[in-house]
């Protein structure tokens, strides 16, 4: 999505435009550039995005902003935005939006995947059956068997009990898109 060059660019302008003065980009067209502009963004741009965040005035702000950081895709960047949604600078509430989102994109699944079972820990401290249940919905979006035997495998020696159900039909999910890909 939105790998054209010409589009990137305006993306990018506007991201700069936006960032340099939030009143200056209507504020749905300014959260699609930052996420375009995050695709192939740098650590300059994931810095700049970090900084508005931690000075957003408004909701508004604050959600575009960590949007448009579930969408970088280097793995350094990726790797140091799943860190920030276990840290203390991220509201409990978020994180596991946050990483559920990161988990969501093919393009960093694997990645967050890896991250989540390697802190499971800090994930359940952040919210407890929440947010397990989030993670375990996040997973629905993996089309991988090896995937689906891996959630199968981490859940039931890490049970989400408030996300039983949801496990169940992120399995499901997963066992679909296999089965679609299989016959594609």
């Amino acid at each position: 999505v939105a790998r054209d060059p010409q589009v990137q660019a305006l993306a990018r302008k506007l991201t700069d435009q936006y960032l340099a003065d939030p009143s200056s980009v209507d504020h749905e067209i300014a959260a699609i550039a930052l996420r375009i502009a995050a695709l192939n963004g740098d650590q300059a741009l994931y810095d700049r995005i970090t900084a508005d965040l931690k000075a957003a005035k408004t909701p508004e702000a604050y959600f575009t902003d960590i949007s448009a950081l579930r969408h970088f895709s280097d793995p350094k960047l990726v790797e140091k935005t799943l860190e920030f949604a276990i840290s203390p600078q991220m509201r409990s509430q978020d994180a596991p939006y946050l990483i559920s989102g990161v988990m969501r994109d093919p393009a960093t699944e694997k990645q967050a995947w890896v991250f989540v079972q390697a802190h499971w820990g800090s994930i359940e401290n952040l919210g407890g059956a929440f947010a397990g249940g989030i993670i375990v919905q996040g997973t629905g979006s993996f089309c991988d068997p090896v995937m689906r035997d891996e959630v199968q495998a981490f859940f039931t020696s890490h049970p989400a009990p408030a996300a039983e159900r949801s496990l169940k039909q992120s399995i499901e999910q997963i066992n679909y898109c296999v089965d679609m890909k299989t016959h594609q």
